[in-house]
């Protein structure tokens, strides 16, 4: 019964510094994302950069795909429970 708003998901690292900056604010980095000993940290910063640069452009539309198909299992439950 518990729901996690994420509203930053979808924006890039560089798009929040950016917008920071635009407002003279400060980031802040949290040391354990650096860490590529974490599964999550060793594809956004080994496997994704290379496959961007082979196929540039794919990381975004990884995301899109992923953004449907999470509406597609939604609508999915929402049937399911009808």
């Amino acid at each position: 019964g518990i729901y996690l708003g994420r509203p930053l998901l979808k924006m890039r690292r560089q798009e929040c510094i950016d917008f920071l900056a635009s407002r003279g604010r400060d980031f802040r980095l949290d040391s354990s994302n650096s860490d590529v000993n974490y599964t999550r940290n060793y594809i956004r910063r080994i496997i994704l950069p290379v496959i961007e640069d082979k196929f540039p452009g794919v990381v975004e539309r990884i995301e899109k795909t992923r953004h449907r198909w999470a509406m597609d299992d939604q609508q999915l439950q929402r049937h399911a429970r009808e």
